[in-house]
């Protein structure tokens, strides 16, 4: 073994690892401080931005209202200073208010006059429209002469309509027709124009069946078609429009020579372009005998029948809209005050308020047929008139419900004695033989007894009070007939 001295024992290494052992602390200790500095830096910036979001709002607050309270005692010792001043200036800040408010009022006061004149020119075109229309027709009627020398819709033989009463007590006028003096037009001919939910379905259909095969129908569906409705749909100005219209109804039968055809849309009553279709096709088809039978029912209970119509409870609101669209009036103001309970009283109510409602638009000037209305629905003498004056009356035949139709709870006697009856004049007015009796009833009571369970017991008074409601149209309707029918 070597006795050499090794090399780790020398003083020389020694010295070497104590110096590299002081370098190292050395540089931890820089490395601790420059830490330490950065940590107390970084809280630093942290506290400086807690304090910006929590301690600045107040000091801000605070400034802000000793702001307020500078000006407002600023403002108050002006005040105190011109207080004359002060109230000049507030006049004018409310004259100023005032002068914009009344801007805004007027622009809208013009704007609102500005629909009105648009919606009056509009209605007043077609007016003009409509009157140059029926004025060509009317023009080729009368090109359209027969031997008398004047079509017979426009040959006023007569003041007022036929009732049914009337054709039975004038047999020289209305003879028993037979073979010879018969009618057969192959054009319709009779129409029963109306009115709406009084009694014309039961009517139209008794008749179809009760003079079978000399009056002819429409088809659909395997059906008899009562409500074709083209006079109301399109407009007939061509020979090809009113053979179209022809053409849906059945073709005469070669052993029949008695016949007419018959169509019964309720709507062609109440509509002015109905009329003036109907009178063009009258020309273009070459009609020569043109009939209408009109059914007519007590306005009130008529009135009660139309607003239960299909037993839904009707639109009375969008009745309003279509009157009273800008609520001028009120009408449905008043109409939501209505407790609306469903009795009769509170029908008669709402009929009051669309009777006021019609009468605000018919004095601005439109022609205000609300479609969907009970109130418009029984105004007889505001839907006739246009007819009768128009046309010659004796081609219209009046069948009042409560005196002429049949009803089911009537006694099997009085319903036979009303069924015969009617049947009588309306061969005579219409020219047909008289037919065998049917094997169905008739009645027109489908719906009566639907409007006792909505509304109850209709009482007297409430008949009467409705009748406050139509009294004005109906002196109209009874001085265009010429009778008077209900009390």
């Amino acid at each position: 073994m070597s006795c050499a001295p090794s090399l780790l024992s020398h003083p020389s290494s020694m010295r070497a690892r104590a110096h590299g052992h002081e370098s190292t602390m050395a540089r931890q200790y820089v490395v601790f401080v420059i830490g330490l500095f950065s940590g107390l830096l970084l809280a630093g910036t942290v506290l400086n931005l807690l304090a910006l979001t929590t301690v600045s709002p107040g000091w801000q607050t605070v400034e802000m209202n000793e702001l307020r309270g500078d000006r407002a005692q600023l403002s108050r010792a002006e005040h105190a200073r011109n207080p004359e001043e002060c109230v000049v200036e507030q006049q004018r800040a409310e004259e100023e208010r005032e002068k914009a408010e009344n801007e805004r009022m007027e622009r809208m006061r013009a704007e609102k006059e500005g629909r009105e004149r648009e919606r009056a020119e509009h209605e007043r075109m077609q007016e003009r429209m409509r009157e140059e229309q029926e004025r060509e027709v009317v023009a080729g009627i009368a090109v359209h002469e027969n031997v008398e020398g004047e079509h017979p819709m426009f040959n006023r033989t007569r003041r007022f309509p036929f009732f049914v009463s009337d054709v039975l007590a004038d047999p020289q006028r209305f003879p028993e027709a037979d073979e010879e003096s018969c009618a057969h037009e192959d054009p319709v001919s009779v129409w029963v124009l109306g009115v709406m939910k009084g009694g014309s379905s039961s009517l139209w259909k008794w008749m179809a069946e009760e003079f079978r095969g000399a009056l002819r129908t429409a088809w659909k569906s395997g059906k008899r078609w009562k409500e074709v409705r083209d006079f109301e749909n399109r407009a007939i100005k061509t020979a090809a429009h009113a053979a179209a219209y022809t053409n849906k109804f059945e073709k005469p039968k070669e052993a029949v020579k008695c016949h007419r055809a018959t169509e019964g849309t309720p709507d062609y009553l109440r509509m002015p372009d109905c009329r003036t279709n109907l009178m063009a096709y009258v020309k273009l088809a070459e009609v020569e005998d043109p009939l209408f039978v009109i059914t007519v029912r007590h306005p009130v209970t008529r009135a009660l029948s139309h607003a239960n119509f299909g037993g839904k409870q009707h639109d009375y609101e969008l009745v309003c809209r279509q009157y009273d669209p800008d609520e001028e009036w009120g009408c449905l103001r008043r109409l939501r005050k209505l407790p609306q309970k469903g009795t009769a009283s509170d029908f008669i109510d709402v009929l009051e308020v669309m009777a006021g409602a019609r009468s605000f638009c018919l004095a601005g000037g439109s022609k205000c047929q609300a479609r969907s209305d009970p109130f418009w629905g029984s105004q007889y003498g505001a839907q006739v008139v246009e007819w009768l004056q128009t046309l010659d009356p004796a081609r219209f035949l009046f069948v009042v419900q409560e005196e002429d139709q049949p009803h089911a709870r009537a006694d099997p006697d009085t319903r036979e004695k009303l069924q015969d009856r009617l049947s009588h004049a309306l061969s005579r007015f219409m020219r047909l033989p008289q037919p065998p009796p049917p094997s169905k009833p008739y009645s027109a009571d489908k719906f009566t007894d639907h409007n006792y369970k909505v509304f109850g017991k209709i009482e007297p008074e409430d008949i009467e009070r409705g009748m406050k409601v139509f009294e004005q149209d109906m002196e109209l309707f009874y001085s265009i007939v010429g009778r008077r029918i209900w009390s």
